[in-house]
């Protein structure tokens, strides 16, 4: 039987195709990371706005305080609010690392829904050759058997 043509094109395609694969593959694991670096985020936030609910009840709720006690308090309440504000930009910065990976895996499908396209036709080539090589191969045998003598 003859070489296919385009086998180079065939295995190319082929290869491009489980690429694409591996590539969304890794671009879902990519969107899951950030999803669990987005989610420890929100805890981590929630823990300290929490947190810093209670210390702003026990700095300024009922009870005798000096001045100096009060003054900590507030100092240690600004700290609390600067750090909700680092929590609160790291966040903002999951959020996007997520968007950024889903886009990635809207690409990666795109790509991949191009590589099985390339290489569905180059196999629907494939198989129009090789019918049309079985055919040949049909007609040959059949022009053959027609030369033949017959023996009756």
């Amino acid at each position: 039987m003859k070489a296919y043509p385009l086998e180079a094109a065939r295995t190319l395609r082929a290869e491009e195709l489980e690429e694409a694969k591996r590539a969304l593959a890794a671009a879902i694991q990519r969107v899951g990371e950030a999803e669990a670096v987005l989610e420890r985020a929100q805890q981590r936030r929630e823990e300290h706005g929490r947190e810093t609910r209670e210390a702003q009840l026990r700095i300024t709720g009922p009870g005798a305080r000096s001045a100096a006690e009060l003054q900590q308090g507030q100092a240690y309440l600004q700290r609390r609010r600067d750090e909700a504000e680092a929590l609160a930009e790291k966040v903002a910065q999951a959020e996007g690392a997520l968007q950024e990976a889903r886009a990635g895996v809207d690409h990666a499908q795109t790509a991949l829904a191009e590589a099985r396209a390339q290489a569905e036709a180059v196999e629907r080539h494939h198989a129009k050759w090789k019918a049309a090589l079985e055919r040949k191969a049909e007609r040959k045998a059949e022009d053959e058997a027609d030369d033949r003598p017959r023996t009756d």
